[in-house]
C-alpha cells in the first residue's frame, strides 16, 4: 500500500511540481536545503495550501 501524490503549486518566483509515491508504512523523511519547498509540500498534502492543485491517492 502506498500514498501517491501529484501536485503543482505556483507562487511568485517559485514552482513546486511533485509526482511521488510514499510507502504507507514506516517513516519517510523529507529533506533538502532551505527554501526548496519541504513545508509547502507538506502543507499542500494536508490541504492547507489554497493555491495547490493535484491528486492525493491512498491505497489505490
Amino acid at each position: 500500500m502506498s500514498i501517491q501524490v501529484s501536485l503543482k503549486l505556483e507562487k511568485e518566483g517559485f514552482l513546486l511540481d511533485v509526482d511521488l509515491g510514499i510507502p504507507a508504512r514506516g517513516i519517510t523523511a523529507l529533506f533538502g536545503p532551505s527554501g526548496c519547498g519541504k513545508t509547502s509540500l507538506l502543507r499542500a498534502i494536508a490541504g492547507l495550501q489554497p493555491k495547490a492543485s493535484g491528486v492525493l491517492r491512498m491505497g489505490g
